[in-house]
């Protein structure tokens, strides 16, 4: 019961009086439920997961006008202490559950988001705007990373075929992303005076500035390093773009497709490279058929029929091997 009454702790944390009033009396009674029933046969549940879906209960309202959005009731409903599968996911960072508002639209997700940055920001007293995201080295006080910006890509990927605008979201929100890596990195490279990069995690056996070897530099990299959109930022892109019934859905595929494959580190700032679920995504994308101009259906064959024989050929890395989609 040690745990129930942690869990209680935190859940409590920023609620109204009335709702604390209202969880005490169902931890009270789950935990007399499951004390009445342990002579006889075990609980089907325990009493924290019992808890955790009676708190999710408290907070499933329609969400409010996302300037107004409530942060810390969407945060309180969202943590998952333990995963489906036992995983403990870090309580700070309740984003990292893949299942994180997975069932709430795509909306909502954003306005968690930017209601989150903007309490972020206060907490280390700078004023959020897209342009301006909040980026400190202190780990007690920041605690985001790149994974905010994928749930909300996720959303708008999975609502693409329904949601109008979704694939234009995407793309505002993955900039945004990468803006947000490039402030933190440029912020990193002026306080401690190092370049950002690989040469930097290999300190120890390079030559390097004095700051790039101590301990608070090495915290702030981890900062910066984990900021850094990867590849499925790109493919919920080019997934949001091929769930779209739009005409330019598959011009607009390949531009996304083609900033994976871009060796120029101006087109590619991240050097980021597509992997098989980006070719498997586009190739959705060009087989669905939009519009009634045959020939370029034929063209869209024939490019198909490319890429995959590309992909089969021994030149093609490991990573973008066909798959049975």
């Amino acid at each position: 019961f040690a745990e129930v009454a942690q869990f209680s702790k935190i859940l409590c944390n920023g609620m109204a009086s009335s709702s604390c009033s209202r969880l005490g009396t169902i931890v009270r009674r789950s935990s007399c439920s499951i004390i009445g029933r342990r002579k006889h046969s075990p609980p089907s549940s325990s009493l924290l997961i019992q808890c955790r879906r009676q708190s999710a209960i408290l907070y499933r309202r329609p969400p409010p006008h996302h300037h107004h959005y409530d942060y810390a009731s969407t945060q309180i409903r969202s943590i998952l202490l333990f995963g489906d599968n036992g995983q403990q996911f870090d309580k700070r960072r309740p984003w990292h559950n893949p299942n994180f508002m997975k069932d709430d639209p795509p909306d909502q997700v954003e306005a968690w988001l930017i209601s989150l940055l903007k309490s972020v920001s206060n907490d280390i007293h700078t004023e959020y705007s897209p342009n301006n995201p909040p980026v400190s080295f202190d780990g007690n006080k920041f605690m985001l990373d790149s994974r905010i910006y994928l749930r909300v890509l996720e959303a708008y990927a999975r609502a693409a075929k329904h949601y109008s605008g979704a694939p234009q979201k995407a793309e505002y929100w993955v900039n945004n992303s990468i803006r947000h890596y490039e402030n933190a990195r440029a912020l990193f490279e002026s306080k401690y005076r190092t370049k950002f990069g690989s040469e930097l995690m290999q300190s120890n056996q390079t030559q390097q500035s004095a700051a790039a070897d101590t301990a608070a530099a090495a915290a702030a990299a981890a900062i910066v390093h984990g900021l850094q959109p990867d590849v499925e930022f790109y493919n919920s892109v080019i997934e949001c773009w091929a769930n779209s019934k739009e005409q330019i859905s598959i011009p607009r595929s390949a531009t996304w497709l083609s900033k994976l494959e871009a060796d120029c580190s101006t087109n590619n700032p991240l050097l980021l490279q597509p992997n098989a679920r980006s070719y498997d995504l586009y190739l959705n994308s060009v087989s669905r058929g939009i519009g009634k101009n045959s020939k370029l259906h034929l063209e869209r064959a024939e490019e198909a029929e490319r890429i995959l024989q590309y992909r089969l050929s021994s030149d093609a890395p490991t990573s973008i091997r066909p798959t049975t989609e």
